[in-house]
């Protein structure tokens, strides 16, 4: 999966597995994705284990935010993996 441009994805992790939904705005892209732990992709994984070491309720500006249970990743600009 690759990360499309100018997309927030919000990122739930239960019993070992990845619930990703992309948003562009309030309106949500396309159905949830769900992913083992062992198939998440990489990009994803990166981002949420920098975010897990924040408290809850607190973000890191260049990559997302925390609440509770949800990691959000902000948009960027361009297509990266």
């Amino acid at each position: 999966m690759l990360r499309k441009p100018n997309c927030q994805y919000r990122i739930v992790i239960r019993n070992n597995r990845w619930h990703v939904s992309a948003f562009q705005g309030n309106v949500m892209l396309g159905p949830q994705m769900d992913f083992s732990d062992e198939s998440v992709p990489d990009w994803i994984r990166k981002e949420v284990s920098l975010l897990k070491l924040v408290d809850p309720l607190s973000e890191i500006k260049s990559i997302g935010h925390r609440i509770g249970e949800a990691f959000w990743l902000s948009p960027k600009e361009g297509d990266q993996t």
